[in-house]
């Protein structure tokens, strides 16, 4: 039987957590609070689902869920916070700023809220602001960790990176911050050394970072996940739902752009949806619900082999009406969530007409890029340059089988490779065949997506309003030296990719 008691369900809830399983955690919290609703930690709890829908990219069902705490929300500045954040990495700048408000108005010393607002104006491009923002909390005699882990972001900019280095060194080793902040002043000090040149550094500073938040990750589970994939949708499976395929409504205005996380998903979204007639839903759970909905989440054959053209086309609208909820448009559409990559063939199954894009980028930086990255849940094997190349290696077999089966065996969906240098060495050329991929007429906005003022998640806030730039272009070089061996691995997948060798 279920635990009921208060006590009993929180630690159940704990338990979750760390075994990490933030949906069961979900689980437990809601049953909580909807059994012990004048529990005097009911606010907390629901602070804490906030948090967890969060990390798992679900905004709108966090924001939703702190919301609903009504007029004791505005009480407790946790739950206020955690909101915030949900609105943040949601790309609402305005609801971000506003709530943010609300925070200081219970407490205007709040360092994470001032510290959220700080990023929230770099977002903007309005830097001066926010590093006045920080230097007024300074001012203030407010210092923690949140608010110099924001300097370190302004600091280059202001020429100011010799003062943020300082700081963060002092910062790290300070009694009492939690595994996730110190590694977050680890990582952001990595970034900074890199800056200045001190590569070795650089390096020591991330494996530290890696290190503290470093848990487990397995890599048969995830070849194995992959198999049933290629199984699944094969050649074959293709060739049979051929017939049916024809019967299925169109989704021509979805495009989908998938790949490594950190090989370019984010650039090639802001160049789709800088265009008039497109719009980004960013990293959504669209097409995991709509897979779901016909129970291909997980791929099975057999029920493949049932689908009727109905429940096909079905879940094809359901795509489409989840997508255009988000963005409140009727026009080309776009997801840039990159591990739907396994998603490819069950978007093949019901949404004849869609256009997938996927990326490729030296697998080097990719890994590079990943390590030295503070993801959110569910990116365990990024703190482990092993995992990582073994994550690369078995995505990059999952990529091949999509572009060798798709064109021949699914005409009714397109599919193109966009590679990251390609783009960024040959910015219009690129840019104009992604676009006409993706069925739009050419607009010069889109070599201008730099100008537009969006809250991307998966960028630094230091980077926004920053256009197409070659400064990451086979970075690994920099760091192979200091990397004790770390990119060994990596080398005969990059050459496998048509690469440089090292």
């Amino acid at each position: 039987m279920a635990a009921s008691n208060p006590a009993a369900l929180l630690k159940d809830a704990d338990e979750a957590i760390a075994r990490n399983d933030p949906r069961e955690a979900i689980r437990i919290y809601k049953t909580f609070l909807s059994q012990h609703r004048s529990h005097p930690r009911v606010l907390r709890v629901r602070s804490r689902v906030v948090t967890l829908y969060t990390r798992l990219g679900e905004y709108d069902e966090a924001v939703a869920v702190g919301e609903r705490a009504g007029a004791g929300v505005e009480k407790d500045i946790d739950l206020l916070y955690a909101i915030a954040q949900a609105n943040m990495y949601g790309g609402r700048l305005r609801q971000a700023t506003e709530t943010l408000e609300r925070c200081l108005a219970v407490d205007p010393d709040h360092a994470a809220s001032i510290a959220r607002m700080a990023v929230v104006l770099m977002s903007q491009k309005r830097a001066d602001e926010a590093l006045k923002t920080v230097e007024a909390a300074w001012a203030r005699g407010i210092e923690t960790w949140d608010l110099d882990h924001v300097f370190a972001q302004l600091a280059p900019g202001a020429a100011r990176v010799g003062e943020a280095i300082d700081r963060l060194r002092v910062r790290v080793d300070e009694p009492g911050l939690t595994p996730a902040a110190r590694s977050g002043v680890s990582m952001a000090l990595a970034t900074l050394l890199e800056k200045e040149g001190d590569y070795a550094g650089s390096w020591a500073a991330a494996v530290r970072a890696n290190r503290i938040v470093r848990t487990g990750w397995n890599a048969d589970l995830h070849r194995q996940g992959l198999d049933e994939t290629i199984a699944a949708y094969s050649a074959d499976a293709f060739d049979a739902m051929a017939p049916i395929m024809e019967s299925v409504e169109p989704r021509d205005r979805l495009v989908f752009v998938v790949g490594m996380p950190r090989s370019g998903t984010t650039l090639i979204d802001q160049v789709l949806s800088a265009h008039p007639g497109a719009e980004s839903v960013g990293e959504s759970r669209c097409l995991e619900l709509a897979a779901a909905s016909v129970r291909l989440e997980t791929p099975d054959p057999r029920v493949l082999a049932r689908l009727t053209g109905a429940k096909r086309s079905a879940a094809g609208a359901a795509l489409r009406a989840s997508m255009g909820a988000i963005t409140g448009t009727d026009g080309v559409l776009i997801d840039k969530t990159p591990f739907n990559d396994r998603r490819v063939g069950a978007l093949a199954s019901f949404a004849p007409g869609a256009r997938i894009i996927i990326t490729r980028r030296d697998p080097r930086d990719t890994a590079l890029s990943c390590f030295f990255r503070n993801f959110a849940s569910g990116m365990e094997w990024s703190a482990d340059m092993g995992w990582i190349t073994e994550i690369i290696r078995e995505r990059m077999r999952l990529h091949a089988h999509w572009l060798g089966v798709l064109p021949a065996h699914a005409p009714w969906v397109s599919v193109t490779q966009a590679r990251y240098e390609s783009l960024v060495s040959e910015a219009e050329p690129q840019a104009r065949r992604l676009v006409e991929f993706a069925g739009l007429p050419w607009d010069d906005a889109c070599l201008r997506f730099s100008e537009r003022k969006r809250m991307l998640p998966t960028l630094e806030p230091g980077q926004a309003g920053q256009g197409v730039y070659t400064g990451s272009v086979a970075r690994w070089r920099r760091f192979e030296p200091h990397a004790e061996g770390a990119f060994d691995a990596l080398h005969a997948i990059a050459e496998e990719l048509g690469y440089e060798p090292a």
